[in-house]
């Protein structure tokens, strides 16, 4: 008989980037590919903008308006296996 094992629970973090309005995400690895977005709407998180898929377990987002509190969400991708956003996690980016 088989019996049931919860998946690994996958998390993220956030981090202000090395440059000026730039964020700095990462994720757990073993996920196949991973999916990003952020918005700066954290009340309702509506307007929420993609960020590049990667296959690597990190990503730069640039261009962010310095002094401005975003939310950021992750997405693995896992074959086989429905996924859910994980998320937000908040930083007011420098």
């Amino acid at each position: 008989m088989k019996t049931f094992a919860p998946g690994k629970k996958r998390v993220f973090s956030v981090t202000n980037g090395n440059i000026e309005g730039s964020a700095h995400l990462t994720a757990t690895g073993g996920a196949n590919a991973h999916e990003w977005q952020y918005t700066n709407d954290v009340v309702n998180f509506s307007g929420r903008i993609p960020a590049s898929t990667t296959t690597a377990a990190a990503i730069d987002i640039m261009g962010l308006q310095s002094g401005t509190k975003y939310a950021f969400f992750h997405k693995p991708i896992v074959p086989g296996a429905a996924t859910d956003w994980e998320g937000p996690l908040y930083i007011k980016v420098i």
